[in-house]
């Protein structure tokens, strides 16, 4: 499976890793920024090796050195629905969203049990 996570968080990344390495997934791509992310994802997709997944927050730079965006998740739901790219996008975040585009949402909380629904996402396809 190949999954790409765009985060901005060195702490967030590795515990997404964590949960995903668990699983079975190895090395997960990761980048810092929107652009970084959807270049990445257009690139695997001309070489029909397309990403299964890609993991977003929401508020993350548009492009490496700029500022936090609280939009950033929601332009790259919205790129990949009107590219027609095929990941499915999980939106991992403190909040919980209803964007189209975005297969499912995982609610990054320490009161939920947020691991066991990535798992549950991952592993169901």
């Amino acid at each position: 499976m190949k999954i790409l996570i765009i985060e901005d968080s060195n702490e967030k990344y590795m515990a997404l890793s964590r949960v995903l390495k668990r699983i079975g997934v190895k090395d997960p791509l990761w980048v810092t920024n929107l652009q970084d992310g959807l270049n990445l994802i257009v690139e695997e997709e001309d070489k029909s090796e397309p990403f299964d997944f890609v993991i977003t927050d929401m508020n993350y730079p548009p492009a490496a050195g700029a500022p936090s965006d609280y939009r950033s998740g929601k332009k790259l739901a919205e790129a990949i629905l009107e590219q027609g790219l095929s990941p499915k996008v999980v939106l991992c975040s403190s909040q919980r969203y209803d964007i189209p585009g975005v297969h499912s949402c995982v609610w990054y909380s320490k009161f939920g049990d947020w691991e066991g629904d990535l798992r549950r996402i991952i592993t169901a396809r």
